[in-house]
């Protein structure tokens, strides 16, 4: 962790240490570190949407509708890339306004 913080550093880039802890625990949460590519840490993804928002686009989409796979869109990140509004934050209330004329 120390190591990636010094080089963005070195490199004139301000990086809140927590961004670089939160690679860190995702690489290494299996116990073993995997990396981050297509290979290491997206590879167990379940989610096309989430395949193909990270790398190789077209070679995944292809693939998952030849396997005719289909996304659930169970996950706030799927969610968003498919325009849907999710369940938190702002979105978590249903505010109406009651207007006496």
């Amino acid at each position: 962790i120390e190591q990636l913080y010094d080089i963005y550093q070195s490199e004139g880039l301000n990086v809140d240490i927590r961004h670089i802890i939160l690679i860190a625990d995702m690489m290494t949460k299996d116990g073993e570190v995997k990396s981050l590519s297509r290979i290491g840490v997206m590879k167990n993804k379940s989610s096309v949407i989430m395949r193909m928002a990270f790398e190789e686009t077209m070679n995944i989409l292809f693939y998952a509708a030849i396997q005719g796979m289909v996304d659930e869109l169970k996950g706030v990140n799927e969610n968003i890339i498919a325009g849907i509004p999710i369940n938190q934050g702002t979105g978590n209330r249903d505010i109406r306004l009651r207007f006496r004329y």
